[in-house]
C-alpha cells in the first residue's frame, strides 16, 4: 500500500511538472486609427519576439460566424507582428461586446482577453513578452544579485554585480537601463561615504551627526541590518549621554558653578537632546547672571550733604533692562534723639527714597523716583516757657516734639566705570504745609561715591 502511494505521488508530481506552464506578459501599448473605409471593423496588432509562435481564437468564431476576418504576419528583424481584423458587429450576435480573444503559445498557458471589442476604425497595439526570458540573461542575473546584495548592505558586492551588468548589451544599448544603474552606482558611493562618516562620528561620540548619516542610509535602504543595529545602539548611547549631561548641568547649577553648568547645557543643545528647549532657557538665564556679574550691575554708594551727612544708596544699574535703587539719608541728631533728653538744639532729619535706573549710554545711567523727608525738633510748651523765664528746671513734659514732612521726588545721574560709581542727585521737596518750607527747605543736592560689583 505504501509503495502504491509513493508511486502515485511521484506520478502526479511528474505530470504536474510536465504540464506546468508559464504566463505570457501582454501589455496594451497604444490605440491608433484603422482606416477601413465604411466597414464596421477593428484591428489588433500583437508584437512579440519571432521566437514566440502565437495563435488566436475567438468565442464568436463558430459555425457560420467568422470572427477573425483576416490575419497577417510580418517579421521585422527579431520582432514579429500579428495583424488581426475583427468585425465590430456580427449579424445575429446579440452580445458582441462579450467577445473573448484567446492567445495560445507553445510552452505557455493560454491568455484570455475579455470583452475584446471596440469602436469601428480602431487599431489596438499589444506587446507580448516572455517575462521569464530576461531572467536568464547575464544583465538581469547581475541586476538581481546586485539588488539582493544592496538590500543586505553588502555595497561592495553590489558594485561588483552592477559592473558586470554594465558589460551587457542591455546596459550599453538601453538608455533607461543605463540611467538606472548609473543612479544606483552614485547612490552606493554615497552610502559607503555616509557609513564611514557615521561610524567615525559614532567613534568620536558625535551621536547626532552619526544618527543623521544612519538615517540617510536607512531612507534609501531600510533593510541594511548593520546600519539598523548601529542606529539603535547610537540612539541608546545618545539618550544616555543626554541624561548624563542634564544631571551634571543641574548639579553644577545648584552649586552655582554657572560656567561649568552652561557648558553642559550647551552640550545638551548641541547634541539635539529631547529636552534641549529647557537647556536653552537655562543658558539664557545663566548668561543673564554672568552678564550682570561681568558688568557689575550692583552698586553701593556713600552720599554726602551737609544737612544729612550719613547717607547711602544701593541698587542695580543694568546694561539692557531697568534697574532700581533705594536711598536712606539722616544726621547724627537722629541718634542723639534716641539716647538724650529732649533738647532745643536737636534737629534730626531723615530721608527715604527709591526709584529706577536706566542706562543712557555706557558708562552713564540716570535714576529717578519718589521719596519722603521728615525733619523733627523740640519746642517748649507754655509751661516750659514759664519755667524758662523763672529759671526753673525743665521737665520732659515741658517739651513738645514736632515733625515736619515733605514729599521729595529726586532725579540724578550716575557714572559707573569698572568697580567705581559716582552719583549726583537733585531732590526737590514739596512741604505738606507751607509753614514747613523754611524748616525743611525747597531742595537738596547730593554727591556720592561708591563701588560696583
Amino acid at each position: 500500500m505504501n509503495r502504491f502511494l509513493i508511486a502515485l505521488i511521484s506520478t502526479l508530481a511528474f505530470f504536474s511538472s510536465a504540464y506546468a506552464q508559464k504566463q505570457l506578459s501582454i501589455e496594451r501599448k497604444a490605440d491608433q486609427v484603422y482606416p477601413c473605409e465604411n466597414r464596421k471593423e477593428m484591428m489588433a496588432i500583437f508584437k512579440c519576439s519571432k521566437d514566440l509562435n502565437l495563435t488566436f481564437s475567438s468565442n464568436y468564431h463558430a459555425g457560420q460566424n467568422v470572427d477573425i476576418l483576416s490575419q497577417t504576419i510580418d517579421t521585422i528583424g527579431t520582432v514579429c507582428e500579428y495583424r488581426l481584423v475583427f468585425p465590430t458587429e456580427i449579424k445575429g450576435a446579440m452580445k458582441l461586446n462579450k467577445r473573448k480573444l484567446t492567445i495560445y503559445c507553445e510552452g505557455f498557458d493560454p491568455v484570455v482577453l475579455s470583452e475584446f471589442n471596440s469602436d469601428p476604425k480602431t487599431c489596438r497595439i499589444y506587446e507580448v513578452k516572455d517575462p521569464y526570458l530576461k531572467l536568464q540573461t547575464p544583465y538581469y542575473k547581475a541586476l538581481n544579485q546586485a539588488t539582493a546584495q544592496f538590500e543586505a548592505g553588502n555595497y561592495t558586492d553590489a558594485l561588483a554585480q552592477y559592473k558586470i551588468a554594465m558589460e551587457t548589451p542591455e546596459y550599453k544599448e538601453n538608455e533607461t537601463n543605463k540611467q538606472l544603474i548609473d543612479e544606483r552606482l552614485v547612490l552606493i558611493d554615497s552610502i559607503i561615504v555616509w557609513r564611514e562618516k557615521a561610524d567615525q562620528a559614532y567613534k568620536n561620540i558625535k551621536y547626532m551627526e552619526a544618527l543623521t548619516y544612519y538615517s540617510k542610509i536607512l531612507s534609501n535602504n531600510p533593510n541594511d541590518s548593520y546600519v539598523i543595529e548601529k542606529n539603535r545602539t547610537c540612539s541608546i548611547d545618545h539618550g544616555a549621554d543626554c541624561n548624563a549631561y542634564y544631571k551634571a548641568a543641574e548639579q553644577m547649577y545648584e552649586a552655582e558653578n554657572l560656567k561649568e553648568a552652561k557648558s553642559f547645557y550647551q552640550k545638551i543643545v548641541d547634541s539635539d537632546c529631547s529636552f534641549k528647549g529647557t537647556a536653552a532657557e537655562k543658558i539664557v538665564m545663566i548668561d543673564k547672571i554672568l552678564d550682570e556679574r561681568k558688568n557689575k550691575n550692583n552698586f553701593f554708594s556713600y552720599e554726602w550733604n551737609e544737612n544729612v551727612p550719613i547717607s547711602f544708596s544701593v541698587g542695580t544699574a543694568k546694561m539692557r533692562k531697568w534697574g532700581g535703587f533705594f536711598s536712606l539719608r539722616t544726621n547724627e541728631d537722629l541718634f542723639e534723639l534716641i539716647r538724650m533728653e529732649p533738647s532745643l538744639k536737636l534737629q534730626p532729619e531723615a530721608n527715604i527714597s527709591f526709584g529706577w535706573t536706566k542706562k543712557i549710554i555706557a558708562p552713564v545711567w540716570i535714576h529717578f523716583g519718589p521719596g519722603y523727608t521728615g525733619k523733627a525738633f523740640y519746642t517748649l510748651k507754655d509751661s516750659g516757657i514759664s519755667k524758662q523765664e523763672k529759671g526753673e528746671k525743665l521737665e520732659n513734659s515741658d517739651y513738645k516734639f514736632n515733625v515736619y514732612s515733605a514729599i521729595s521726588p529726586e532725579a540724578g545721574v550716575m557714572i559707573k566705570i569698572w568697580h567705581i560709581n559716582l552719583r549726583y542727585t537733585f531732590q526737590y521737596r514739596f512741604a505738606l504745609k507751607s509753614e514747613y518750607e523754611d524748616v525743611i527747605g525747597k531742595n537738596r543736592h547730593y554727591i556720592a561715591v561708591g563701588i560696583a560689583w
